[in-house]
């Protein structure tokens, strides 16, 4: 049986090459996608390590990530800066 300790940490080292990656695209929509394979990496790390905040914040940067895939609305990113505010 695999600790998840070790495989939070081996997501952890995934979710830094993944960051990585993030800067080397130059295509904006592979850039989104990218971005919202890393904020859901950090969402399956931050889980297994029981840090139940910082999975939320990654879920609604997953969730924000996705809606910028889908829609380019300032409304929208008002929403999101909004949330993101009374969240701390």
């Amino acid at each position: 049986m695999v600790d998840t300790t070790i495989l939070a940490q081996a997501l952890g080292f995934i979710s830094f090459g993944l960051g990585f990656s993030v800067f080397y695209q130059k295509n904006d929509r592979h850039l989104k996608i990218l971005m919202l394979i890393f904020n859901l990496n950090h969402l399956l790390h931050f889980l297994l390590l029981g840090s139940m905040v910082s999975a939320l914040s990654a879920l609604l940067s997953a969730l924000r990530t996705t809606t910028a895939i889908f829609v380019s609305s300032k409304r929208v990113a008002a929403v999101f800066i909004v949330i993101s505010l009374g969240s701390g």
